[in-house]
C-alpha cells in the first residue's frame, strides 16, 4: 500500500498520518470506539494489527470518526495524499474511501506476515488458552496461596485499575481470606494517563476504591508510559501473569510462569523504574501532615470541593461549634477553617447513607477523629445546613446512594479536591485512619474533572436547593 508520494503505509503508518491531518487524539479516538487507548498507540506502533475477524466494522468506524472531525480542506488533502476516488465533501462517499483504505492497509499488513511480539523472555514458559477472562485472578489466588509467609508480599501490575477491579469486593474478601493475619499485600499499580483522561469516571472511581481498601492491602500508583504487549501481574519471588491477545496466534492466551529469573528480572525492572519517582498517592502520617500544615494550606486554598463519604463538621451553629473546639483542642487550627466551608467549598457533595447514618448515629468524622454529636445537637446542625442552603442553594448536593458517576458502596473514603492539591480520608472505622495525599498534577485535574461530573448528574440523582431542604427537613423528623 503506498501514497501518491510512493512511500509504503502500513495500518499504523496510515492511521497515524490520518489522525495527526485530522488532528484527533489517541485517546479520544479509543473512547469513540471504545478501546482502550494503549491499543491505538500499539496499531500505530506496529506492535499489534486489529482483529478483523472480531470486529469487521471497524475500519468503517475509524473512518465514520475522522470523517466526523475532518474540516473541509482536511478532507481534500486526505484525499489527494492517499489518492482516493471519492467527493471529499460527501460525508458518505469520503467515510467510505477512508473504510476501503483502512481494510486494505489491515488486509496488506497480514499478508505480509504474522506479528512478532517482542521477545520478553518469556517465549517458552507455559501458555495455556482462555476463553473467559474472568478466570484471569485464578492464577493470583494461588500464587498468594503458595507464597512463603512473610510480612509483606508485593504484588506489581500493569493492568488498569478500572478494567479488572471496579467495585470488586469478592475479589478483595478472597484476596483478605488467602493472606495470612501479620502478612501485608503491598501492591505496586503503574497507570498511564492516558488510559485515566479517556475513562475518568471509572478510573477515580477506582482509585478511591483501592486507596480505601485499608491497612492489610495498600496500592501505590505510579505513571507509566511505554507501549504494552499485554497486561502483567507479579507477585514477588512467586509468579508472573501476563495477558495477551494475538502473541502467537488469534486466540486470546494467558501466560503464566513461575520461572524466578524471569519474574525476578521484571521485578527488578520495576523497583528501577520506581526508585526515584514519587507514587500518584502518597500515604503520610496524619500527624505529620498536621505538623507540615498540609490542612491547612488546603483550606486556604480557593475552589475547593469535596465528596463525604462519611458526615464532616460542615455548616456547624456557632454554640455546636464552640463545643467541639473545646473538646478536641488539637485540631482547633483545621477545624476552625473547615467550619468555615459555607466560605470555602464550591460544592460539598454529601451521600444520602452517609446522611443517614449521622442522624442515627450521631458520627461526625474529621482527620482521623471521630466526635460524637446528641440528638438534641445533630437538630441544631440540621437546622443550620438548611439555612445555608437558604443562601447559597448550589453549596450542597446531596447525592442519591446509586448514580452513574459513583455509587456509595464504590468506595469507602472522603475526597477532597483544589485546583492544586488533593487528598482521601478514610472514615470507615475511626481512630489513626489511612489520609492519601495526590502528588500528581494531572490526577488532580481528573479529579476536577470527575467532580464537574457529580454536578451534571440528573435532577433525579442528585438533590440541591429546595429539593434539599425538603429532604434535610425530613429527616429532622426522624430525630
Amino acid at each position: 500500500m503506498r501514497t501518491r508520494g510512493g512511500e509504503d503505509m502500513t495500518f499504523g503508518r496510515t492511521l497515524q498520518e490520518l489522525t495527526r491531518l485530522c488532528g484527533v487524539k489517541r485517546c479520544n479516538l479509543a473512547d469513540a470506539l471504545g478501546y482502550d487507548p494503549s491499543y491505538i498507540s500499539r496499531w500505530i506502533n506496529g506492535v499489534k494489527h486489529p482483529s478483523l475477524r472480531s470486529n469487521d466494522a471497524l475500519p468503517a468506524q475509524i473512518a465514520a470518526y475522522l470523517t466526523a472531525n475532518a474540516a473541509p480542506d482536511v478532507r481534500a488533502r486526505i484525499a489527494g495524499q492517499f489518492d482516493l476516488r471519492c467527493d471529499a465533501a460527501d460525508d458518505a462517499g469520503f467515510s467510505a474511501a477512508l473504510a476501503s483504505l483502512l481494510a486494505d492497509t489491515i488486509a496488506a499488513d497480514r499478508a505480509a506476515g504474522p506479528e512478532r511480539p517482542q521477545p520478553t523472555g518469556a517465549e517458552n514458559a507455559g501458555l495455556s488458552p482462555v476463553k473467559d477472562i474472568a478466570l484471569f485472578p485464578e492464577g493470583i489466588f494461588m500464587a498468594l496461596q503458595q507464597a512463603p509467609s512473610s510480612a509483606r508480599l508485593d504484588m506489581i501490575c500493569t493492568m488498569p485499575i478500572h478494567i479488572q477491579f471496579k467495585n470488586n469486593d469478592a475479589f478483595f474478601r478472597r484476596v483478605r481470606g488467602i493472606l495470612s493475619a501479620g502478612t501485608a499485600l503491598r501492591v505496586v499499580q503503574f497507570v498511564d494517563m492516558e488510559d485515566v483522561s479517556a475513562r475518568t469516571d471509572s478510573f477515580c472511581r477506582s482509585l478511591c476504591y483501592l486507596l480505601g481498601l485499608g491497612k492489610q492491602i495498600r496500592y501505590e500508583f505510579y505513571e507509566f508510559r511505554a507501549s504494552r504487549t499485554g497486561y502483567v501481574y507479579l507477585i514477588r519471588d512467586a509468579l508472573m501473569l501476563q495477558y495477551l491477545r494475538e502473541p502467537f496466534s488469534r486466540e486470546v492466551y494467558l501466560l503464566e510462569t513461575a520461572d524466578p529469573a524471569l519474574v525476578g528480572r521484571y521485578c527488578a525492572a520495576a523497583d528501577a523504574y520506581i526508585r526515584d519517582r514519587l507514587p500518584l498517592a502518597q500515604a503520610p502520617n496524619l500527624q505529620q501532615l498536621r505538623r507540615q500544615q498540609y490542612f491547612l494550606d488546603y483550606f486556604t486554598q480557593p475552589h475547593g470541593r469535596c465528596l463525604l463519604r462519611h458526615m464532616q463538621p460542615f455548616f456547624l451553629p456557632e454554640p455546636l461549634r464552640e463545643r467541639f473546639l473545646s473538646r478536641h483542642p488539637e485540631l482547633r487550627q483545621e477545624l476552625q477553617l473547615f467550619l468555615g466551608s459555607a466560605e470555602f467549598f464550591e460544592t460539598i457533595f454529601l451521600y444520602q447513607l452517609a446522611l443517614v447514618d449521622y442522624i442515627y448515629t450521631g458520627r461526625l468524622h474529621f482527620l482521623g477523629t471521630v466526635i460524637d454529636v446528641p440528638p438534641e445537637a445533630r437538630r441544631e446542625h440540621l437546622r443550620s445546613m438548611i439555612e445555608q442552603l437558604r443562601r447559597t442553594p448550589e453549596r450542597l448536593c446531596i447525592l442519591c446512594t446509586q448514580n452513574r458517576v459513583c455509587n456509595y458502596d464504590d468506595l469507602s473514603v472522603s475526597v477532597f479536591v483544589n485546583q492544586h492539591a488533593a487528598f482521601v480520608l478514610d472514615g470507615a472505622s475511626g481512630g489513626a485512619q489511612p489520609a492519601y495525599t495526590v502528588s500528581s498534577g494531572a490526577m488532580v485535574h481528573q479529579l476536577n474533572v470527575w467532580m464537574d461530573h457529580f454536578r451534571k448528574l440528573p435532577a433525579a440523582q442528585r438533590l440541591t436547593g429546595q429539593d434539599a431542604i425538603d429532604y434535610l427537613t425530613r429527616c429532622m423528623r426522624l430525630l
